[in-house]
């Protein structure tokens, strides 16, 4: 089922008490997999709210299984009780999520808008279950006018040790974008569940 381009949250982007500028607010909703329930078996499948999901990807409970990461194990600093994982059984599943940049449209079309897209990326262990999340810049008729991407994190990456690695790419928003939509892309290569996870989805513009 399609799902409605998501507006951006006002927030504010004055300073912060301390004086320093407040970070640009992050445009993608539930880019943490913390708007739903987490599967706390490993036949269990939660889709996270606002994305639209193909296969089995599923948001997971941190620790909950044996296989799954642990609490412990390397993720977002400010991580909350879950994370995106491919699901049981699948080798590959997908999400996505549409933007609406309407409102930025006249600062954008001047092609001097900053954007960061960032995101925790990994697996489990010594295999080589990959997480990418990509953006890609749409105009008003939904024609693709630029992409990025960030991942896979993979075992070699990790030193064979389950975890979550921050990776980002930076660059200028095209001129004419309208829409920016984020997938996220869980491919499993090895054994029975996909193990590709991902956490701390966010896609900033500074400008």
């Amino acid at each position: 089922a399609a799902t409605a381009p998501l507006s951006p949250t006002a927030a504010s982007t004055g300073p912060s008490p301390t004086g320093s500028p407040a970070p640009a607010p992050n445009l993608v909703f539930n880019g943490d997999a913390e708007a739903g329930a987490g599967a706390t078996t490993d036949d269990a499948v939660h889709n996270p709210p606002g994305w639209t999901v193909t296969g089995k990807l599923t948001a997971v409970r941190y620790g909950a299984q044996p296989g799954y990461l642990s609490v412990h194990d390397p993720a977002p600093p400010d991580r909350g009780a879950n994370y995106f994982a491919g699901g049981p059984g699948e080798p590959c599943s997908t999400a996505k999520e549409t933007i609406d940049l309407n409102k930025r449209g006249p600062a954008i079309d001047g092609g001097l808008v900053p954007y960061t897209l960032a995101a925790y990326l990994g697996g489990y262990q010594d295999q080589d279950d990959g997480a990418t999340v990509s953006l890609l810049w749409l105009d008003a008729d939904s024609k693709e006018l630029g992409r990025a991407a960030v991942g896979p994190v993979l075992a070699f990456d990790r030193e064979a040790r389950s975890g979550l690695r921050l990776r980002q790419v930076t660059g200028l928003v095209p001129a004419h974008t309208r829409l920016a939509e984020v997938v996220i892309k869980l491919a499993r290569r090895e054994g029975s569940y996909n193990d590709a996870g991902v956490d701390g989805i966010s896609l900033r513009l500074t400008g």
